[in-house]
């Protein structure tokens, strides 16, 4: 009687794992997955092995990396089946990613370098005369200043500049810092100790650069072209927010810490 108590319980057992279907076990598994924290490495693990047990599959041995990556990858439910074809899928997804993550390295380097140029470019000295005296009332006024071999990032293509020019009067900020700042396929730069000027009086921290601030690229490697887009900062506490600004739309934002830039009054050079 025992006997045959037991062979019907093992007869059960194995019904029910027949009658499990490993899709749905897989896809309800792989949905509880997906919502795990990263500290869950462990729970994780028990989660595969018990959805294994339910449909009659080896236990899973491989540890919790290879279940992360196989949910980034698109191959948790393959992984959780214990199917045929995830090894190999596994493998083709993890040298696309390992593609990926050189070419992404490769651009990283690519923009350092650029950085380093940049410094080594306009670091040597500070290109923006401090006026103190000058009101409100004689700002944006054309007018002529004197000025003694000043090399003045306003001045049109880093010319050197002597004797009487004429311009005008401006509220400008410097940032103390070189930054790249990439947003769908075009870079934001902002260049160390070169000042962005006010063109027109206004209470809007709308600034312009004198140099193509905005690059678009055709490809990862082709530079697409180049453009001079106005520059608006917003002050927020003890951080300066700044942007691209175009059409009334801000784009490309980061912030940096208000201690990195310089207000001032500049004096902006008209193009001879």
């Amino acid at each position: 009687m025992k006997l045959l108590i037991a062979l019907l319980l093992l007869l059960i057992t194995k019904v029910a794992f027949a009658s499990a279907d490993p899709d749905r076990v897989a896809a309800v598994t792989c949905s509880i997955l997906k919502e795990t924290r990263n500290m869950d490495s462990s729970y994780r693990v028990e989660k595969v092995n018990d959805a294994r047990e339910k449909i009659n599959e080896d236990a899973y041995l491989m540890g919790d990396n290879i279940i992360i990556a196989s949910i980034g990858f698109g191959l948790c439910e393959l992984l959780v089946k214990n199917h045929p074809d995830w090894q190999q899928a596994y493998d083709e997804s993890s040298k696309i990613a390992a593609a990926k993550q050189a070419e992404s390295r490769k651009k990283a380097a690519a923009r350092a370098e650029e950085i380093t140029a940049m410094k080594a470019e306009y670091t040597n000295e500070t290109r923006m005369i401090f006026l103190t005296n000058i009101s409100q009332n004689e700002k944006f006024k054309i007018t002529n200043r004197k000025v003694e071999n000043y090399d003045i990032s306003r001045a049109y293509a880093g010319e050197f500049l002597d004797g009487d020019y004429e311009g005008y009067y401006s509220d400008c900020v410097v940032p103390k810092f070189n930054h790249i700042e990439g947003f769908n396929k075009e870079n934001f730069l902002v260049k160390e100790n070169i000042p962005l000027c006010k063109t027109k009086k206004s209470k809007k921290l709308i600034y312009s650069a004198d140099y193509d601030n905005q690059i678009r690229y055709q490809s990862d490697s082709h530079e697409g072209w180049r453009m001079n887009t106005n520059i608006i900062l917003k002050k927020k506490k003890n951080a300066v927010k700044i942007c691209l600004r175009n059409f009334g739309i801000s784009f490309g934002c980061f912030s940096r810490p208000i201690d990195d830039f310089v207000f001032g009054t500049g004096f902006v050079f008209k193009q001879k």
